[in-house]
């Protein structure tokens, strides 16, 4: 997972210079030459329901090659992926992502999940090969997230080429934190455990099988799913092609493993694969599945909690705290008012019986309240980026959006130091002097007169 580099056009890598550097010849596709044709790695496909429209069809959304900005046959970018998604028929209510990918740009990736998870049918991810890197990001923050027998998944720091001093150095490893710790919290909102625990995962470069992903929380499952039409992916051998149903053996997954490795440039990481790296360290507690987000959870700023006190009427010395407690417990007596209890019904300790009017009543003012602090949120978040228009350029805008709601408070730090790159104020102005002025005179007592026709 590298950040975005910057090139006037792509061009191959020479292969002595990629020798001796050390430097991928054909960038995310590393030795290995990239198909001639764009379908060959990325394309999608409809399938009706075999249920009737009232249920709705599945798009089948193949990503088998590296995750690159330049798109074309280097790679799938995030315009690729929105292309897709705006063509989709209003019958779509479901996208299965398949992939097998070595991963690649890092923003590029974020802004794919992103993708995905502002559209509005539900997602499902299966790996059919690898899904390292940036890949890995799309693969498990996608609703559920699917490994096939024999799969891999891969997680390390972000990382990228750079020259310059010093200041530089420490200016872009600022950034690579950040990026990092943000591809963190993907991690952890997946699989539970704290964003630090996956961030230490991430530094040691982890290379999971598909049962350990699935061990570990990253993946929900290991099943072979039913693909719709003709493919062709890592492992698709004669003799170790396994079909939905089928039992799957430690052969025929060691078989599958075997053949992503060799599939795949793996030279430009630290192991080449799952069987050349230590056994992943597993955090000691994760959710069971993935998580299903009701409402956007968020940190109050200074500005909610005062939009708060005089919208709502706290008192002027009212933390944030003390608004969200006093917020919860009104939420629940009102859910509360007028329930008697279920008549034989055995409640466990600290139970109640909740007539479902009520029920639903405090639900949807729950889900009004997570809608406030997400407008407000979003506020914040274009306030700040106004304020720090200066710290990048008008088309990265959008970038920084993805960034500051993965990671706020390490967006804000980055930003608040990074140096103005785009001047907004005059840099200086003319000024008429007096002996400038004095000079006037001169000019009526040489120039043409106008003639008037």
């Amino acid at each position: 997972m590298t950040t975005k580099e910057h090139h006037v056009q792509p061009t191959l890598v020479d292969p002595a210079l990629a020798a001796g550097a050390g430097l991928p010849k054909f960038r995310y596709w590393g030795s290995q030459r990239p198909p001639e044709n764009k379908s060959d790695f990325f394309n999608v496909a409809v399938t009706p329901s075999s249920a009737g429209a009232s249920v709705g069809s599945t798009a089948t959304l193949r990503i088998y090659g590296p995750i690159d900005s330049w798109g074309g046959w280097w790679g799938v970018s995030a315009k690729d992926v929105a292309e897709v998604l705006d063509g989709l028929d209003k019958s779509v209510t479901s996208v299965v992502v398949r992939i097998n990918s070595p991963g690649g740009e890092a923003f590029e990736g974020i802004t794919i999940l992103n993708l995905l998870r502002a559209h509005r049918v539900t997602t499902t991810a299966v790996v059919d090969g690898l899904a390292a890197s940036a890949a890995s990001v799309i693969a498990t923050g996608c609703d559920e997230t699917v490994m096939s027998p024999g799969t891999q998944l891969m997680i390390h720091d972000a990382r990228t080429f750079v020259y310059g001093p010093p200041a530089v150095m420490r200016k872009v490893a600022t950034t690579l934190d950040s990026l990092s710790n943000s591809v963190a919290g993907v991690y952890s909102a997946a699989a539970g455990g704290t964003d630090a625990q996956w961030r230490a995962a991430m530094v040691e470069e982890t290379w999971y099988s598909a049962k350990e992903a699935v061990t570990a929380g990253l993946a929900t499952r290991v099943a072979v799913v039913p693909d719709t039409g003709t493919t062709e992916t890592a492992g698709d051998e004669p003799d170790t092609v396994v079909g939905p149903g089928d039992p799957i053996d430690d052969r025929a997954d060691a078989a599958f493993s075997n053949a992503i490795e060799n599939h795949w440039d793996l030279s430009i990481y630290q192991y080449a694969g799952r069987s050349h790296a230590p056994a992943p360290q597993l955090p000691d507690a994760h959710a069971p599945g993935h998580t299903e987000e009701e409402g956007t959870l968020v940190d109050l700023t200074d500005e909610h909690v005062a939009t708060l006190r005089e919208q709502v009427g706290f008192p002027e010395n009212a933390d944030a705290s003390t608004i969200v407690s006093a917020l919860v417990e009104a939420l629940n007596e009102r859910a509360n008012d007028d329930a008697p209890p279920a008549e034989g019904a055995q409640l466990g300790p600290g139970m109640i019986a909740v007539p479902e009017v009520a029920w639903n009543e405090a639900q949807h003012n729950g889900r009004l309240g997570a809608q406030a602090a997400e407008t407000l949120r979003v506020q914040e978040r274009e306030r700040f980026l106004d304020e720090h228009r200066d710290r990048f350029l008008p088309t990265n805008r959008d970038a920084y959006r993805a960034q500051y709601d993965a990671n706020a408070t390490g967006t804000r730090a980055f930003l608040s130091g990074a140096p103005v790159i785009v001047p907004l104020d005059e840099i200086g102005h003319d000024v008429v002097t007096p002996d400038a002025k004095a000079d006037d005179g001169w000019f009526p007592q040489y120039s043409t007169p106008t003639k008037e026709s």
